[in-house]
C-alpha cells in the first residue's frame, strides 16, 4: 500500500503533467476525412480553463483505481466525425451564369432578305396552249406552238422584250420574235412561234428563251435559267393520204365564240374541247383510224372550230372523212360544217354542211377539191350545237385529203 504521502504524489505529478498538455491536440490515430473538420469540436467554448477544471475533477475521482492500477486509460474517445453529406466541400456552380446560344439575332434577317430578293426577269411556265410534247404532225405541216408565262420577276416586260431561239431543232422558227405588248409582274401571256415540221419521220425537240431589252436571256424554273420547249413527231402520212387532219390535230388553232382553245383539249371542258383518238367507238362500231372528237361549248347553239395551216391542193385530191355521233350520247344533235378560205383573202367559203343525230347512223363525205386546185387553201372543220349541250360528242373520222388513186 503507497503511504498518503506517495500518493498524494503520484496524484499531484499527474495534475502538472496534465496541466502541460492543455492547449495540445489530444493524438489521435488518424481517421479517414469522413465529415467536416471543427477544430476543437469537444471542448468548451469558453476557453482552456473550464477543461483544465473538468480533467482535474476526473483525475481525483479516479485516484484510487489508479493506485491499483497504474495504467493510465485514456478519458476522451473519439466520437464518430459526421459525413460530408451534410456540408459539402466542392464549390457550387450555381452561382456562375451559363452561356446560352438560343437568341440568334441575326439569323431571321439573313431568311427574310435571301427570300425577298426577287430579280427585274424572271418567268414561271403555266401551260402549253397548243402542241404538247408529242404532238404528231405530218412532214412539211406548219402549225403554231404557243407557250403560256407569267412575269413573276420585278420588272414589267415591254415589247422590246423578245422570245428567241436557244437550241435544239429550230423547226422553222424565227431567231427572235417580239412581244406584242406590255406584261406586269403577276400577269401571264401567251408567247407563239410560227415553225414547220421537219420533213422525216422522227422526233424533234427545241428550245427557246426570253431575252430583255438589255440582252439578258432568262427561262423559268427554281433558277430562272431553264428554256422553253417543244417536242414534236413526224409521222409519214398513210399512202395517198396527203393530208391527216386528224393526224395533225394541234396544227390548227382551236376557239369557240370567246376565244382560243387549248391544243389538245380537256375531257368535260364547259367551254368546248377536241380530243384526238386512236381507236373510237362511234354509235354504229368500233374504229382504229385516228379521229377527231369534238364537243362544242356547253350552251344553246355553242361552237367549236379549228382553223388549219394552208395547204397547196392539186387537181383530183378529195376531202374525206365520216361524221356522226360518239357511242353513248343519246341526246347528241348537232352540225357539222366544211368552209375554207384562200391564203391571203378573208373571205370564207362553205364547202359543206352535215346534220347528225345519235341514230346509229354516220356520214359518209367525199368532196372533190379539183376546182381549188394550185390555190394554197386554210381549211376550217366545225362543230355547232343545235339544241340542249349534252351528249354533243361529234367525231370526224379520218378526215384527210386524198391524193392520187381511189
Amino acid at each position: 500500500m503507497m503511504s498518503q504521502k506517495t500518493l498524494f504524489l503520484v496524484a499531484l505529478a499527474l495534475f502538472v503533467g496534465l496541466a502541460c498538455t492543455i492547449g495540445t491536440p489530444l493524438e489521435q490515430v488518424p481517421t479517414p476525412l469522413s465529415g467536416t473538420l471543427t477544430p476543437e469540436a469537444t471542448l468548451d467554448p469558453t476557453g482552456p480553463h473550464a477543461t483544465f477544471t473538468a480533467i482535474a475533477q476526473t483525475v481525483i475521482a479516479d485516484l484510487t483505481a489508479l493506485a491499483e492500477n497504474p495504467t493510465l486509460t485514456p478519458t476522451r474517445t473519439p466520437s464518430p466525425t459526421p459525413t460530408l453529406l451534410d456540408q459539402p466541400t466542392t464549390p457550387t456552380t450555381t452561382g456562375t451564369p451559363t452561356p446560352t446560344i438560343t437568341p440568334l439575332p441575326t439569323f431571321t434577317p439573313r431568311v427574310a432578305t435571301a427570300t425577298s430578293a426577287t430579280p427585274c426577269n424572271a418567268a414561271s411556265f403555266v401551260a402549253d396552249v397548243t402542241v404538247p410534247d408529242g404532238t404528231t404532225f405530218s412532214p412539211f405541216v406548219e402549225f403554231t406552238k404557243i407557250w403560256r408565262v407569267k412575269n413573276v420577276g420585278s420588272c414589267p416586260w415591254t415589247p422590246n422584250h423578245a422570245l428567241i431561239y436557244s437550241s435544239g431543232e429550230r423547226m422553222s422558227g424565227k431567231q427572235t420574235t417580239f412581244l406584242t405588248g406590255s406584261v406586269p409582274p403577276g400577269e401571264t401571256v401567251d408567247l407563239a412561234v410560227a415553225m414547220e415540221a421537219p420533213g422525216s419521220a422522227n422526233t424533234y425537240q427545241g428550245y427557246w428563251l426570253l431575252q430583255s431589252p438589255d440582252g439578258k436571256v432568262f427561262g423559268v424554273g427554281a433558277n430562272f435559267d431553264i428554256p422553253l420547249s417543244v417536242k414534236i413527231q413526224v409521222v409519214m402520212p398513210v399512202s395517198n393520204q396527203f393530208f391527216n387532219f386528224a393526224v395533225n390535230v394541234c396544227a390548227a388553232l382551236w376557239a369557240n365564240e370567246d376565244g382560243a382553245l387549248p391544243c389538245p383539249g380537256a375531257k368535260g371542258d364547259a367551254n368546248g374541247f377536241v380530243v384526238p383518238l386512236s381507236e373510237p367507238v362511234l354509235e354504229n362500231r368500233h374504229e382504229d383510224e385516228p379521229t377527231l372528237w369534238m364537243f362544242p361549248k356547253k350552251e344553246e347553239k355553242g361552237w367549236i372550230s379549228g382553223t388549219y395551216p394552208s395547204l397547196l391542193i392539186e387537181a383530183g385530191d378529195h376531202f374525206i372523212t365520216y361524221v356522226g355521233c360518239l357511242d353513248e350520247s343519246p341526246k347528241c344533235n348537232l352540225t357539222f360544217q366544211l368552209d375554207y378560205k384562200v391564203k391571203g383573202s378573208n373571205t370564207v367559203v362553205m364547202l359543206g354542211q352535215w346534220e347528225e343525230t345519235f341514230d346509229a347512223n354516220i356520214t359518209l363525205v367525199d368532196l372533190d377539191l379539183s376546182a381549188l386546185a394550185g390555190q394554197e387553201i386554210i381549211f376550217v372543220l366545225t362543230v355547232k350545237a343545235k339544241a340542249s349541250p349534252d351528249d354533243d360528242n361529234g367525231f370526224w373520222l379520218s378526215p384527210h385529203i386524198r391524193r392520187g388513186g381511189p
